[in-house]
This record gives structure tokens, sequence and C-alpha cells, in this order.
């Protein structure tokens, strides 16, 4: 009989292997133990709506998802903040906040090609602090924990989800519309060709008209009776809703979306969140050469340079708690999970061992507890080491 192998992208680990993970695992443990981390462990399988309500359509495209012999919609968990975040809102009422939670575990994440499909992540959470200083101390304690991996050159680099929402809503662009262009800041890549690309995407999902001049046909919910819209939504995403989390229905969702997808940007305003956007892809770099271009930047665009504060302060607090840490501020890092609200980050072992990339992410994603059905929105923030192609 033929031989049956192992799926492509995960990998047997022999004890060398095994003890070289643990000699990473342990002390970063270790490390977030001693600020009062303390472990969880959270279930390999959840159900799929869970990791759908606020991920975004990159990872929903990538899940391990099936229907289980009850009928359910389960997903393999391909990371572990929507699991820590459900286990917060289940008990919530046995836990003292500010919840300091860390944990260690494999993932799964369907990678085409050369991809690894099963990783291993370790990390942390801090839920119910909102302050400078607490985004400084998940940025503190991811840049230490990263010197155990090969201890090679360590480039970090950050950026601020929320200061992108707030320069294109000083310009006049929906929220709707905010989500559209930050989630699609790789097809801008200084080039007329990804401008162009943009703009034709927005008008094909009705967020703007050519000339700002509204196509019903591109939009014909917009003036449809809401309760025969809501009819036609709930008919077509039947299959997609599973049974809701915490206290936010199928008809709490769908009524949002339609108050979302009915609103429209003007043609003028979406063409100059663009242009700014391709400028402040250009402008990053060391961090104090680059929140000064930055501030010229919003001078030139009449926009209020007040509006970077925040990156400021983190930085501050980033500095007072590891003065030897070196950033890199790149307000173009978005990373690929669409429920990060402010500060985002990536750190890069830059040795010629370790080529595969990020090997630590992590952001801020303050309306991820009510998505998942919180009755508040409760701040939260949280990094994770993935081990997948750390090399020996």
């Amino acid at each position: 009989m033929p031989l049956v192998n192992r799926l492509p992208g995960t990998s047997d680990k022999n004890s060398a292997e095994i003890e070289y993970l643990r000699s990473i695992e342990e002390p970063v443990q270790g490390l977030l133990a001693s600020y009062d981390y303390s472990s969880i462990q959270t279930p390999v399988i959840e159900y799929t709506d869970l990791f759908l309500r606020k991920s975004g359509g990159e990872l929903a495209s990538r899940l391990y998802s099936f229907q289980d012999p009850g009928g359910k919609y389960v997903s393999l968990r391909p990371e572990f903040t929507s699991s820590c975040i459900r286990y917060f809102i289940e008990n919530q009422q046995d836990l003292e906040v500010p919840l300091r939670i860390q944990y260690a575990g494999p993932v799964f994440r369907y990678n085409p090609g050369t991809g690894y499909t099963e990783s291993y992540q370790i990390g942390a959470e801090l839920i119910g602090i909102d302050s400078p200083d607490s985004d400084a101390e998940i940025l503190s304690l991811a840049l230490e924990g990263a010197s155990y991996f090969n201890g090679g050159d360590i480039e970090c680099k950050v950026g601020h989800i929320g200061i992108l929402g707030q320069i294109l809503s000083s310009i006049g662009i929906s929220q709707r519309g905010q989500n559209f262009l930050i989630g699609n800041l790789h097809h801008l890549t200084g080039s007329a060709e990804g401008e162009d690309t943009l703009l034709d995407q927005a008008r094909s999902v009705g967020l703007i008209a050519q000339e700002g001049k509204m196509d019903d046909s591109i939009n014909p919910i917009k003036d449809m009776e809401k309760s025969k819209a809501l009819s036609l939504l709930s008919d077509l995403f039947k299959d997609s809703l599973t049974d809701p989390l915490g206290n936010r229905s199928s008809e709490d969702i769908l009524d949002r979306f339609l108050s979302n997808y009915s609103r429209t940007d003007e043609y003028d305003s979406f063409v100059a969140g663009i242009a700014i956007l391709n400028d402040i892809l250009k402008s990053n770099g060391e961090y104090k050469g680059t929140i000064e271009r930055l501030k010229e930047l919003m001078v030139i665009n009449d926009i209020d340079s007040s509006l970077l504060n925040p990156i400021t302060e983190i930085i501050e607090h980033l500095q007072r708690r590891t003065p030897e840490a070196k950033v890199t501020l790149d307000l173009g890092l978005v990373r690929g999970i669409a429920y990060y609200t402010g500060m985002v980050f990536e750190i890069y072992d830059q040795s010629e061992s370790n080529s595969s990339g990020a090997i630590c992410g992590g952001g801020r994603y303050d309306g991820l507890v009510k998505a998942l059905g919180g009755n508040n929105d409760v701040p939260a923030l949280g990094f994770a080491y993935s081990l997948a192609g750390i090399n020996r």
C-alpha cells in the first residue's frame, strides 16, 4: 500500500529539536511569569464564529474549518488571542482586572506552497488597561523575550492603526472607508496602477462612485427598505452565522453590517486619503527622524499633528522601561488580522541564520471583547512569538 505522508507544512520533531524549543519556551515563560502573567490553556478547536467575528478575510481564508458530527461549524485555532478573549468573557466574574495571561501551544493556518501549516506560539495578553505605559509594557516584554531567539540582531517595527484611522477620519472618510483603505495598504506601492486598483475595488463594493456620483446598481441595498434588506442579508449569510457568542445576536450583526454598507464616501476625499497614505508609506525608518517627517507631512496636509501623540507617548514610555530599545516607526505596518485598533508591532531576527520573517507580532485590539459577545468594550493588547520558522 502507498505510504501516507505527513501533511505539507507540518513537521515531526526529534528529541534535539524538542529540547531546542524548550530552551526558548521555558525562559520566555519564566520572564512572563516574573511580570505576573499567569498561564492558561485553551482548546485547540473552537467554534468557527469565534475566529470570523473580527479576524478579517485574510485569516478567514486560511482556517482549517469543518462541520462536526453534531452539525456545528468548528475550526482549529489559527491564533490564541480570540480564544483568550473568549476565556475572559466566560470567566470575567471570577477574574481580576487588569488580567495578565500567557499561553503556549500549536496553531494551524493553511499555507499553500512552502508555508508552515502548523506553528507553535508563545504569547501573552494584557486585558483591562488602556494607557501608553501598558503598550510599552507589552512591547518591552516582547523585545526582552526575543533575546532568547538565537541571540540575533533584533529589529522592531512599530505602527499604529488608530492613528491611520484618525488621519483618514479627519479628511472625511467613513469608518467603512477607513477599514477598506487600511486593509488594502499593500496595493499602494507609489504607482498609479496601485491607486487605480484601490479605486476600482472601492467602486465595486459601493464605497465610492466616479466623480462622486453613486451608481445605484453598485449598491443595490442602499435605498432598499430596511426590513427587506435585512431579510436579503439573512438569506445570503444564513450558512455563515453560527450560534452567536454572548449578547450579539445574528440580527445585531446584520443590522450593523447594513448600517455600514449603506454609507458611501466622497470620491475626492477617498482620492485624498489614498494620496496621504502613499506619503505615509514613504515615511518610515528610525523613530526620531520619521516622527519629524510625519509631523511635517501633517502640517502640509492641514491635519492636526497631535494625532501622532499616541505613538510618541508609547515610545517615550518604552524608552523609560527599556532605554536600549531600538525601534523603527512604520505607520504602514497593519499586520494581517482585522481586530487591531491601536499600536501594532513586529520583531525580526536579522541574523543570517534566520530569514523566516517576523518572529513576533502583536498590538492593541480594544474592540475585540465586545465583538465576541462581551457587555462592554474592554481595552486589551498582546503579542505572540511564532516558532514555526525558527532555525536552530
